[in-house]
């Protein structure tokens, strides 16, 4: 009779080996020798993990004899019940508050509770949808970045090495009736010293562009241009 009750009990694990992945099974007064646990794949791949302590498992044992026994997962306990009572969804809940869950029902993939995530790839990471949406305090790209398509920017500044994109003026130019160039207006801002500035290089290179035709000729009637500053 002892070997037939034998055959299937249920335990608590008490010690595990990770080493030997092996573990040791209390179930009512008796305790298993170091005995193997089941998993879901232990070939090509490989899922599981060694955090069995404190859990209640099922053993089962090869003619009652407990020596012969392996751990299968897993039972439920009021110490450690089902993560969540849907009817489809697949979630799998950590002690940390980690917490992963597919819902075939809405199509839906929920990850939260992480405190980071690393993704780390040898080629290529690809992200195809509709729509991307980022939301954080700040957004880092460390590398090198190509963009094709429109880019639209509002709701705050926008700077490039020092200079604020929508503050920093460049030349323009008046045309006369004959459509040649008869005023510069010009105004840019010391990223030093937060000045307007009217001598610098980026200024007498931006005016001459302006006089200048692609053939290094004058594109302006001679005695009708006049330089001034001002904003625009």
């Amino acid at each position: 009779m002892r070997l037939i009750t034998n055959l299937i009990r249920t335990g608590i694990v008490t010690e595990v080996d990770r080493d030997s992945w092996l573990c040791r099974v209390k179930t009512g007064d008796l305790e298993t020798n170091w005995i193997n646990w089941l998993t879901y794949r232990a070939g090509k791949s490989r899922t599981g993990g060694a955090r069995l302590q404190g859990s209640r498992w099922c053993c089962s044992a090869s003619g009652g004899n407990l020596e012969t026994a392996f751990a299968l997962p897993a039972i439920y306990s009021n110490a450690c019940p089902p993560p969540s009572d849907s009817e489809s969804a697949d979630v799998t809940a950590y002690e940390d508050g980690g917490w992963f869950e597919y819902d075939p029902a809405t199509g839906r993939w929920i990850i939260r509770g992480v405190k980071s995530v690393l993704i780390e790839s040898s080629q290529v990471v690809s992200c195809k949808t509709g729509e991307f949406v980022i939301e954080a305090d700040t957004t880092r790209i460390n590398s090198n970045v190509i963009l094709n398509g429109d880019v639209t920017h509002g709701g705050g500044a926008m700077t490039s090495n020092g200079v604020v994109a929508d503050k920093h003026k460049h030349p323009r130019r008046q045309w006369r009736n004959d459509r040649r160039p008869i005023l510069t207006l010009y105004i840019g801002m010391s990223r030093d010293t937060g000045r307007a500035i009217t001598e610098s290089d980026h200024l007498r290179q931006s005016v001459r562009d302006i006089l200048l035709t692609p053939q290094g000729e004058p594109a302006c009637a001679p005695g009708v241009w006049f330089p001034a500053f001002s904003a625009h």
